[in-house]
């Protein structure tokens, strides 16, 4: 189909992370461009924008591993200059100021391998960042010939389509 003047065009970019170049936005800006950032925009750029809150979903998960008399608890978030994965963690800190943390590029490998990294120091629940992360974290638990969820409980965020496909289902946050 074709896209009139006035049609939505969605546009990817770096506004999720902080250290990235943000100057392609001003230029936005300058044109009066209506623009809408979605998904945790850094507070600096002045957009009007629509996100998930992560520190609800951060207090849920943990809650709910708590609740499963989980003690040893882990987050595995994006690299650290993603500001949805900084709201997690802060969120994350309100419960339990020394909660462990490993940081990691949104891809299964990344998961796999902060998770193997977590999974030495004894950590038996991981809340992660994306549903990419949690099946990184079943890989590498599941190397360690542990079983999800019975040694282990993993939780997902994002609810992406293919995480009922897994055996068991995946617990994810829907965003």
């Amino acid at each position: 189909a074709m896209a009139g003047p006035n049609s939505l065009k969605p546009a990817g970019g770096l506004y999720a992370q902080a250290e990235s170049p943000h100057d392609h936005y001003a230029r936005l800006a300058e044109r009066n461009l209506p623009t809408v950032l979605m998904n945790a925009a850094i507070d600096h750029l002045d957009f009007p924008r629509v996100s998930c809150d992560d520190a609800v979903a951060v207090e849920q998960a943990m809650n709910h591993l708590i609740s499963l008399g989980h003690q040893r608890i882990a987050l595995v978030l994006g690299p650290p200059d993603h500001v949805p994965s900084r709201r997690k963690l802060a969120a994350a800190r309100r419960i339990d100021p020394s909660v462990t943390v490993e940081h990691a590029l949104f891809t299964l490998e990344g998961g796999q391998a902060a998770a193997s990294r977590l999974l030495a120091r004894g950590i038996t629940a991981f809340i992660c960042a994306s549903d990419l992360l949690a099946l990184g974290t079943i890989r590498a638990a599941r190397r360690r010939r542990l079983s999800v969820p019975g040694d282990v409980s993993v939780i997902g965020y994002d609810d992406s389509s293919l995480m009922n496909c897994t055996e068991p289902p995946l617990t994810t946050v829907r965003q």
